[in-house]
């Protein structure tokens, strides 16, 4: 199911629905993700300055998928430089952009 999300409190909603669903505490997210108990608290209460890096974990761990939705000129720009073997882009990233522009 998708679901729009407008703020981080709408990520820390889910995330606590999800760990829920699947039976898990607190705790034990916190170690599939290797973060502590509280950095899970944070991420549920909604507060804004999470760790990013450690918020795709914790929710690659909850199996829930993250993607972004590019307005039309920047998903051209991102395509033009994928096609055109832009070093800016990593190698294993452009990979798969190029296998999802391509669907």
């Amino acid at each position: 199911m998708k679901v729009h999300i407008e703020s981080v409190e709408d990520i820390g909603t889910l995330v606590r629905l999800t760990r829920k669903t699947q039976g898990l505490r607190q705790d034990d997210l916190g170690a599939m993700a290797g973060c502590s108990h509280k950095y899970v608290v944070d991420v549920e209460k909604g507060k804004p300055t999470i760790q990013t890096g450690l918020l795709l974990v914790l929710l690659e761990e909850l199996g829930i998928e993250v993607t972004v939705d590019l307005p039309g000129d920047a998903a051209d720009v991102l395509k033009q430089q994928l096609l055109s073997q832009d070093t800016a882009i990593p190698n294993h990233r452009r990979e798969k952009w190029l296998s999802q522009i391509e669907r």
